[in-house]
């Protein structure tokens, strides 16, 4: 059995910019994801920085997403949001590969918040477990539902045990495999919301 699409759709809306919190959790946000290249949710951006095969990959996740139905929000098509909507509106073997490209920079990205103690660090721990238990195919619907978070301590690709499988965090009041070291001063890093630098990446029509 897979795990609903709800599931996943919640995932994503606790890493949306959370428009109507309050202006102190706005501006944690902000300083968290949009003005720390290391924290982008610009997945795309953490396995390929600007080199052009980021060109590529984008333009082949815009296209999955137009045929999924899944909207990029004024997004680049590699923000992690978007990517975890599109998961459960894949065929399974497809689903299961996106979710194997795209964990390394989740995991990078959720050992950064940890180090850091910041509070976001919840919901990226909830996110690398379930892309994990998608890519293992271990997943089992009525225990993610209501079951509990896993410790912090678990490392990646563990398997929980005793039941116990994660519940999704509110938005708080990475080196794995894969994932290409980067400079945050170097073309194509990650930019503050609402600035489109004239060396973004270019998506291929």
């Amino acid at each position: 059995m897979t795990v609903t699409a709800d599931v996943w759709d919640r995932l994503a809306d606790a890493l949306e910019y959370p428009s109507f919190a309050p202006p102190a959790m706005q501006k944690r946000y902000v300083e968290t994801f949009d003005l720390n290249p290391a924290c982008s949710l610009d997945v795309g951006w953490h396995l390929f920085g600007d080199a052009p095969e980021r060109g590529a990959f984008l333009s082949t996740l815009r296209d999955e997403l137009a045929r999924a139905g899944v909207d990029e929000r004024g997004e680049l098509p590699d923000h992690l949001p978007a990517l975890l909507r599109l998961i459960p509106r894949e065929e399974d073997a497809a689903a299961s590969a996106l979710a194997g490209r795209i964990a390394p920079a989740v995991v990078r990205l959720r050992d950064v918040l940890l180090a850091e103690g910041n509070p976001f660090a919840d919901v990226l721990s909830t996110v690398a477990h379930m892309l994990d238990r998608r890519i293992t195919s271990e997943t089992d619907v009525s225990s993610l539902q209501h079951g509990v978070r896993p410790p912090r301590s678990a490392e990646p690709g563990a398997v929980v045990t005793g039941g116990q499988t994660p519940t999704i965090p509110m938005s708080p009041g990475l080196g794995g495999p894969g994932v290409r070291p980067h400079d945050p001063g170097e073309p194509g890093a990650p930019r503050p919301r609402g600035q489109t630098p004239e060396d973004a990446p270019e998506v291929r029509p």
